[in-house]
């Protein structure tokens, strides 16, 4: 950083000298003698020659400080942006997690009829973050929570597991229903995981 300052400083200074050799050029020529004159031609252009290196030699030192900037705030995004996906996917399957294990505890007896507990609140939080996940990630997630929200509805609605108290054919959607619901959660957990950086 100390020499971007230093060049920084020399810039600054090399315009003020062009000047200072520019107006001693305008004075000789006005004060010094004909003989006198092609010295000094020669010595302005030499010393115009010497100003035009070190504009283009600091030209060339700016592109590299520019370019060694930009790579550094390509880095410095592309980390930020994993750190998002990873908080998100760490973020996805905490809540997968808890609501794994909120069907497992419940086996949705009687006593939970009508008692939405199955909680979204990190999809639905995020779900317009869900594009910065791959392909895959974002059909599992999503998939998955389709069949929570079905899920939560059977809930609300009165669902039951397989008892001898329910009819059949109820009992068998609600089964499969909670099922499907296991399966596609352990399926996008598992993608997700799989996927942190």
């Amino acid at each position: 950083m100390s020499s971007r300052w230093s060049w920084s400083a020399v810039s600054e200074y090399v315009p003020l000298v062009g000047a200072v050799l520019l107006g001693g050029v305008v004075l000789a020529y006005v004060f010094v003698p004909v003989v006198a004159r092609d010295f000094v031609n020669v010595f302005s252009h030499s010393v115009l020659e010497v100003l035009t290196g070190v504009y283009a030699f600091l030209t060339l030192l700016l592109v590299v400080e520019t370019r060694r900037s930009r790579t550094a705030e390509s880095a410095r995004r592309e980390r930020a942006e994993r750190r998002r996906r990873n908080n998100l996917r760490r973020a996805l399957v905490a809540e997968l997690d808890e609501m794994l294990e909120t069907v497992h505890a419940s086996e949705y007896t009687n006593t939970t009829f009508g008692v939405d507990n199955i909680q979204r609140t990190m999809y639905e939080s995020n779900s317009d973050e869900l594009g910065a996940l791959t392909e895959e990630e974002c059909a599992a997630v999503v998939d998955c929570y389709t069949n929570a929200t079905v899920l939560s509805r059977m809930i609300s609605d009165g669902l039951e597991r397989e008892t001898s108290s329910s009819p059949a054919g109820s009992t068998q959607v609600a089964s499969s229903v909670v099922e499907d619901f296991r399966e596609k959660a352990q399926t996008a957990k598992q993608t997700l995981s799989e996927n942190l950086e």
